[in-house]
């Protein structure tokens, strides 16, 4: 970086007069600061759902917890490339001919913020993205109990006309935080009923029940 280039405020912890680091020029990133880059490091694992093993990229931390409230919760919309870098190359080629299905929103916070949080931060991605579900209630979801949470699906319905739409495909579920896991489970049940051939599921964090048995792996060490 030149001598007397701007500076400008990281758009994660607002932290000013730095210069962009080599980061910014090698994954086209622009107002991150290197300490906040560094956090920023997905990983692909994996956690199971009743023998289905469903793969993750951040543990549910701090902060994680921050970023995705400044996007989600303040709006920030900017911050929506930031989740998948640099692991996007990978997920393309991983989920490669699969159509991605993110979770049924709340259409009020939808409304609020301007735009549906996990759809934007998955559009990142290049493979197709097809909204199939809907929520029949407008309850958040951390609204309700675990024995409430694990009833989901009499909260989801497809979105009127696309019934039909989940015959012999293959689809990747999408979501940002897992908690229970019932939401994944009521989807990839849903399609299929419908005479879909796979389902498999992606969310960016995973909330670590004390006790569980996550199990990291590197990219490209198994399906």
């Amino acid at each position: 970086m030149k001598s007397g280039s701007p500076t400008r405020r990281c758009l994660i912890c607002g932290a000013d007069s730095f210069s962009p680091g080599w980061h910014s020029f090698l994954e086209g990133e622009r107002g991150i600061c290197q300490r906040c880059h560094a956090r920023l490091s997905p990983s692909l694992r994996s956690f199971s759902l009743d023998g289905w093993k469903v793969l993750y990229l951040y543990d549910y931390g701090e902060d994680f917890r921050n970023l995705l409230y400044l996007f989600k919760g303040c709006g920030d919309y900017v911050l929506a490339p930031l989740f998948l870098r640099p692991i996007a190359p990978y997920l393309n080629v991983r989920f490669f001919g699969r159509t991605m299905v993110p979770a049924a929103s709340s259409k009020e916070g939808d409304e609020k913020r301007g735009y549906n949080h996990v759809v934007e931060i998955f559009s990142q991605l290049s493979l197709r993205m097809e909204p199939l579900f809907q929520k029949t209630t407008p309850i958040k979801q951390s609204d309700l109990s675990e024995s409430e949470r694990r009833k989901i699906r009499d909260r989801l319905a497809f979105i009127e006309g696309k019934e039909e739409h989940p015959r012999g495909r293959n689809f990747l579920l999408v979501d940002d935080v897992s908690t229970t896991g019932s939401t994944l489970l009521a989807m990839r049940e849903m399609l299929l009923e419908k005479g879909a051939r796979s389902v498999s599921a992606l969310v960016l964090a995973h909330v670590e029940k004390k006790g569980g048995s996550a199990i990291g792996f590197a990219p490209g060490e198994g399906q």
